[in-house]
């Protein structure tokens, strides 16, 4: 290592003790929600995204959880749950 700085971030509150693993840094923010960061990059990692309806068949919410994606596509008669790596 050479000491250089890759990345930084100012975390304004954090309410507890952040959890890190070789790529992934979580920790409560001041909003007391769960934010992760990528600490190879130091950019914010959306944990859910929430899509409007606008067709019939659509993926409703996107989670990311380790190196999996996890998809919920409801349709009128069913919920389809997928898991991609």
């Amino acid at each position: 290592a050479s000491g250089k700085l890759v990345w930084e971030k100012e975390i304004i509150e954090i309410k507890d003790r952040p959890i890190i693993t070789d790529t992934l840094l979580f920790f409560i923010n001041e909003m007391g929600m769960i934010s992760v960061l990528d600490t190879l990059s130091g950019k914010e990692i959306p944990l859910s995204f929430e899509v409007p309806t606008i067709e019939e068949s659509q993926i409703k919410k996107v989670n990311l959880y380790k190196d999996f994606v996890f998809t919920f596509v409801e349709t009128p008669n069913n919920l389809v749950f997928k898991a991609l790596k």
